[in-house]
């Protein structure tokens, strides 16, 4: 109705059932008329108006048909009618255009003004010649060094030349005394060979000069009669060149696999610490393969234009774990190792952001703008954001299916907090080897986070890594125990690689090893947790005990939203005199007796008067609420607070945990009275010195007086 200009005032009041094949009715909004014009045909339609998504914008029923005489065919996808005795035929559209269903969104290209101001991820290159005219050496350097850097690095480069190559033939790879891979084939396994594939005709120019290349090379050899044959399968590179690989899958399978874990990329970022510059190496050429024993050549024969050839010892023995040989490499073969010098950048600044991240260098003020136009995936800053699970509650909603897209002003402060989160460098360090580590985890009603850290030198904290994620479904309905152990284990899958090689102290509110550990029966989710906790030494340290950075951090990440904000500037400046006034005492305590429960509230004022006041409650809590109550209500600056119950002392002062649910809204109340009040502290005294309000919880016949305090009761209240 808004395309053709109609609105819900146009309608005629009508009420109609309209029932679908499955009997589900839906009425009608009104009806309207309009003139319909299909063909040269002009028809006078009344329309009923529905609310409701369909296939279809507009439906001509049976009333229709008959009343202008029109005849459809749906198998000629046509219809006819009679106009002034001649009979006219109007035929459907050959191309139905799905767009016309929706025609509110029309997407359109985004104007060149939005793609301004974008940045690369990374780094631009400049090319630079190593060689002679007659003999070129081309290769890269990073275009952000400055001209001091370029020419320190250019003189490096070209003491260097040697070990560097630009072709198969001056990459020989090391020497096979030094170290060769033996090709374990499984007896029991058959030898397979591949049906040789068919490529299309504009590829075959390409693989056979790969493959010329290989034999140039002395990389391959033909073979006569193998047991093993694999096909070769061309890839196109974004250079437009294309590259031949071959597929082993059949030979891998029946292989043994190597016990080389990948590289751990949160290790290789800990290693670039402190490093202003990254060299990008090429490992795919063949400078740093161990050569194949020459008994297992045969084993890798594969398809070529050219007939079957097999490699002859250059097979990548160790592809998953370059980064791990290259120290033994450089230690070993430093001066046989050749270095491709087209496919590497030597000096680069790709790791300066992460530089950011690992140290507490300042990005400076205009890098700021910069971090906050960043277009990368939020997850990938969950190592250096604090709770980011936290953080992205308000919108990570949204990203769910089925769920309609409302960014509402909570969705954009918290989008708007990430963005300035980001623009301060989080003082982020590598771990020490043989340190011990601190892991932090923290338990929310919707989240759950953690933090590594570990003391530096100075027997300071500083933190290693943040952990924070939603949870979800059934985890929403765990107890808050059962959630503390699963913030644990969420820790330990993904920083077990940090925890191997170190002892570990875990901090938290409750213990989660303790409520695993001491279950008479472990079955279902507990049982997994158990025996993963069981690979690491951890050990619980209660969360009081600890007092440092870290934790002031992990906290200061949980805010509480203020009631006012904080100003530098002095209220009532003009006032020259303060006068600090002593602080009230408030003391508490509870009986039992057969005919019933009590407690009592005794106040002592600036002059020492007594506040006496007593009531029918049961316990110490609602004595102390009692009391603030009433310390509320006389607007007191200071109050110090006696009760001879150690157990509620310290469990209002966070030296124990309440335990007992019914206990939990007398602590929470007492808390937000607690509060109110400017100054407030809390003290444990023996029951022989609370005898006062010891006496008014008895509801005794006479009041119980100190000895050196003369004073006068006043009546506050009777009942």
């Amino acid at each position: 109705m808004k395309n053709v200009g109609l609105s819900a005032g146009d309608l005629s009041p009508i009420s109609l059932l309209i029932q679908g094949f499955n009997q589900e009715g839906q009425r009608t909004l009104g009806m309207i008329c309009l003139k319909l014009l299909i063909g040269d045909m002009v028809a006078e339609t009344p329309f009923q108006v529905m609310d409701s998504r369909t296939s279809y914008n507009l439906l001509l029923g049976r009333p229709w048909l008959h009343v202008n005489g029109v005849v459809p065919s749906t198998l000629h996808q046509c219809f006819k009618y009679w106009e002034n005795g001649e009979q006219k035929m109007v035929y459907a559209d050959e191309i139905v255009d799905d767009n016309q269903e929706d025609d509110e969104f029309i997407l359109k290209e985004a104007p060149a003004t939005f793609e301004e101001g974008g940045l690369s991820t990374v780094d631009g290159l400049k090319k630079v010649d190593l060689g002679t005219k007659e003999d070129p050496r081309p290769t890269f350097l990073s275009a952000l060094l400055s001209a001091d850097e370029e020419v320190e690095y250019m003189s490096l480069l070209c003491g260097y030349r040697d070990i560097l190559a630009w072709n198969y033939t001056e990459m020989p790879g090391l020497d096979p005394r030094v170290a060769v891979h033996k090709l374990v084939v499984h007896p029991s396994v058959q030898p397979i060979k591949q049906s040789q594939r068919r490529f299309r005709p504009e590829l075959m120019p390409e693989i056979e000069k790969e493959v010329d290349k290989l034999i140039a090379a002395n990389f391959i050899r033909e073979v006569k009669y193998p047991s093993w044959i694999a096909n070769i399968v061309p890839v196109k590179k974004k250079n437009g060149q294309i590259q031949v690989y071959v597929d082993f899958y059949d030979l891998k399978k029946a292989c043994p696999k190597d016990d080389f874990p990948l590289p751990i990329t949160e290790l290789m970022v800990d290693t670039m610490m402190g490093h202003e510059t990254l060299s990008f190496m090429d490992g795919s050429s063949g400078y740093n393969q161990i050569q194949m024993d020459p008994k297992d050549e045969e084993l890798t024969a594969f398809h070529t234009p050219k007939g079957i050839f097999c490699y002859k010892g250059s097979i990548r023995a160790a592809s998953t774990i370059s980064a791990q040989n290259e120290p033994a490499e450089m230690v070993i073969l430093c001066n046989l190792r050749q270095i491709s010098g087209i496919r590497c950048a030597p000096p680069t600044n790709g790791n300066r952001p992460i530089q950011n991240r690992c140290n507490s260098k300042e990005a400076g003020a205009q890098k700021h703008h910069r971090t906050q136009e960043l277009s990368r995936p939020l997850s990938v800053y969950s190592r250096f954001i604090s709770n980011l699970a936290r953080r992205c509650q308000p919108f990570s909603c949204l990203l769910k299916k089925d769920t309609p897209f409302e960014w509402d002003k909570s969705c954009q402060n918290a989008f708007n907090n990430i963005k300035a989160y980001l623009t301060k460098p989080p003082v982020l360090v590598a771990p020490i080897v043989d340190r011990l580590l601190l892991l932090y985890i923290a338990v929310q009603q919707k989240s759950i986070g953690a933090l590594l850290a570990q003391y530096d030198k100075d027997n300071k904290d500083r933190s290693l890594y943040y952990l924070s994620r939603m949870l979800e479904g059934t985890e929403l309905n765990y107890t808050q125990i059962e959630k503390t152990c699963l913030a644990l284990v969420f820790a330990i899958q993904k920083l077990w690689h940090y925890l191997f090689p170190h002892s570990m102290n875990l901090i938290s509110r409750a213990d989660p090893l303790k409520y695993i550990m001491s279950r008479p029966i472990l079955s279902g989710r507990l049982a997994k947790w158990a025996l993963l906790l069981s690979k690491f030494e951890i050990n619980f340290v209660p969360q009081h005990t600890i007092k440092g950075q870290a934790l002031a951090n992990f906290l200061a990440d949980h805010p509480v939203r203020a009631e006012r904000e904080l100003t530098e500037e002095l209220p009532d400046e003009e006032i020259l005199l303060v006068e600090v006034l002593p602080p009230w005492e408030m003391y508490f305590d509870d009986a039992a007796r057969r005919n019933g429960a009590g407690m009592g509230v005794q106040f002592v004022s600036l002059r020492k008067d007594l506040v006496p006041y007593c009531s029918n409650n049961e316990a110490e809590y609602q004595a102390i609420l009692l009391g603030f109550g009433m310390a509320v209500e006389m607007k007191l600056p200071q109050l110090n607070i006696y009760g001879d119950s150690a157990l509620v002392i310290k469990q209002l002062t966070g030296e124990f945990k309440v335990k007992k649910l019914e206990l939990m809204p007398f602590w929470k109340h007492v808390g937000e009275l607690l509060a109110k009040i400017p100054k407030a502290s809390l003290h444990y005294v023996p029951r022989y010195e609370n005898g006062l309000a010891d006496a008014l919880a008895g509801i005794a016949a006479s009041l119980v007086q100190f000895d050196d305090w003369p004073s006068q009761v006043p009546i506050c209240e009777r009942r």
